[in-house]
């Protein structure tokens, strides 16, 4: 696997809270947007980050996709459970949440995508932008239920409530899907601080216009800091 990431804290934030990882040789790539408001919203992302890669890593070989899909569902619930624990025993880190969002190569056309939150996966097939993930938030509920349309996202007054979030004191389940990729796919990872302020059309755009991995990263993220950057953004990219 070929794999990039970058995080940038933008320019409005004083901290990154995002948090990234990527690993040729595992196949697998995490992304952890902390929850901006709660306390230690940087080390609940490094902390989510660490249970994922600790659980998904178990399972990388054999890339037998039944044990990744349980891995993938086990890696959310140890995150949850241990930023809990932490609110528990340290009063200053009650509260601590984080969004997750993870992949990790289950055979040379296969992949599967796990996410808690809003942060999001993506496919490029060389034409078209695939959301692979969907949006546990209140936005994306009122999309379902036919209230507001697609358009009306950006900018809606409760766009960044989100529904489920590792940290939650209740149970929390991730969504897991197996999807099925094409050899020259581009997979990405990617927070809100890109996709609150670039489009999908966007996004596209720079996937059209080629270039190795890294310059399209870095061109994702001075997109959304051209379009005032008031969050951190991060990009995780794999070709596989």
């Amino acid at each position: 696997m070929e794999s990039f990431a970058r995080s940038d804290v933008g320019l409005v934030r004083k901290r990154n809270e995002d948090s990234v990882f990527v690993d040729n040789d595992l196949g697998l790539g995490v992304l952890a947007d902390g929850m901006g408001g709660l306390p230690a919203g940087d080390l609940a992302s490094r902390l989510a980050i660490e249970d994922a890669v600790d659980v998904m890593a178990r399972t990388a070989f054999p890339r037998d996709e039944n044990l990744l899909i349980r891995s993938a569902y086990d890696a959310a619930h140890r995150a949850n459970r241990r930023l809990r624990e932490l609110g528990a025993a340290y009063r200053r880190y009650a509260g601590a949440g984080t969004t997750l969002v993870y992949f990790a190569l289950a055979g040379e056309e296969k992949v599967v995508v796990g996410n808690v939150g809003d942060s999001r996966a993506y496919r490029w097939d060389g034409g078209i932008l695939h959301q692979l993930s969907r949006d546990h938030s209140v936005v994306q509920q009122a999309i379902d239920a036919g209230e507001i349309d697609e358009a009306e996202r950006r900018g809606h007054p409760q766009q960044h409530i989100i529904t489920r979030y590792i940290g939650d004191p209740r149970f929390v389940e991730a969504d897991v899907d197996l999807v099925t990729i094409g050899r020259t796919d581009i997979l990405m990872l990617c927070s809100d601080g890109l996709t609150d302020l670039v489009d999908d059309t966007d996004i596209s755009a720079v996937f059209s216009d080629g270039g190795s991995l890294s310059h399209i990263a870095d061109a994702l993220v001075d997109l959304a800091k051209g379009a005032g950057g008031h969050d951190n953004v991060s990009v995780v990219l794999a070709r596989p």
